[in-house]
């Protein structure tokens, strides 16, 4: 199994956003307002977003190659 494949149904914090694209939190939190990021989940009505990593990891190889 690869490294992607084990993680990519894991839900991530901005802080592991950050951490993966090797961004400070304040461009992590500008990346994920964009609108063609993929959408958080809200796991309680006021729990902090979280994202499906391998959502995360398609937007930014999507980058990549433009």
């Amino acid at each position: 199994m690869s490294e992607r494949t084990g993680i990519a149904h894991r839900l991530w914090s901005i802080e592991d956003i950050a951490e993966y694209a090797s961004y400070g939190l304040t461009m992590a939190r500008k990346v994920v307002s964009h609108p063609d990021f993929p959408s958080p989940i809200r796991i309680f009505d006021r729990a902090h977003p979280r994202w499906v990593a391998g959502e995360v990891m398609d937007f930014f190889e999507a980058r990549k190659a433009a």
